[in-house]
């Protein structure tokens, strides 16, 4: 198997698994985690979602 389907890019999955996938591993990833290193996770989601509110929307790729 070619690492292109191995990826998912081959077949690709309906959007809503996708994220139910994410959701679980990132949950997985955050309930094994100390204290301190989730707490350096939050932070640092914290200061991208601080940068991304400071460009504006125009500068916003998210938001078109």
């Amino acid at each position: 198997m070619s690492s292109e389907q191995e990826s998912g890019l081959f077949h690709p999955r309906p959007r809503e698994l996708v994220v139910r996938d994410l959701v679980h591993r990132a949950r997985r990833r955050l309930e094994g985690m100390d204290d301190a290193a989730l707490e350096d996770v939050l932070e640092d989601a914290l200061w991208h979602e601080r940068k991304r509110l400071g460009r504006g929307s125009a500068e916003d790729p998210e938001h078109p």
